[in-house]
């Protein structure tokens, strides 16, 4: 109970729901204020009393993060998001709602009619 008390005022402890879609604050010695602040989206598999979830990205790891360090994906400014790393799949129409720009890239093809294109990209947006 103790712990409850302590958290942040305005925010309660079960304000993200188990299965939500959440993004992680990114952290780094050597960000700079240019870079975008959170990374996603990942789920939210589990909550604590004392304010912890834990969440899961698309290959099902798991991490355990304060409340402080992870969002709800409609609460994030989409200047503020940064996008699934190369590879990464997303979660069906999650970021469609953002109204962002999409740039999926794909590694080289070794057929030889695309040997001279180093990388592949294809843009989506809404």
């Amino acid at each position: 109970k103790k712990e409850i008390s302590n958290l942040p005022k305005g925010r309660k402890v079960d304000d993200i729901e188990i299965g939500s879609l959440v993004l992680k604050r990114k952290h780094g010695v050597n960000m700079n204020k240019l870079e975008e602040k959170w990374i996603g989206p990942y789920t939210v598999v589990k909550k604590s009393d004392t304010g912890g979830y834990t969440i899961k990205d698309f290959r099902n790891r798991l991490f355990r993060l304060n409340m402080k360090d992870i969002e709800r994906m409609e609460d994030v400014e989409t200047e503020d998001l940064q996008l699934p790393e190369e590879g990464s799949m997303l979660y069906g129409n999650s970021l469609e709602k953002l109204n962002i720009k999409v740039m999926i890239f794909f590694r080289p093809s070794t057929h030889k009619k695309d040997s001279d294109t180093n990388l592949r990209k294809h843009q989506y947006h809404k």
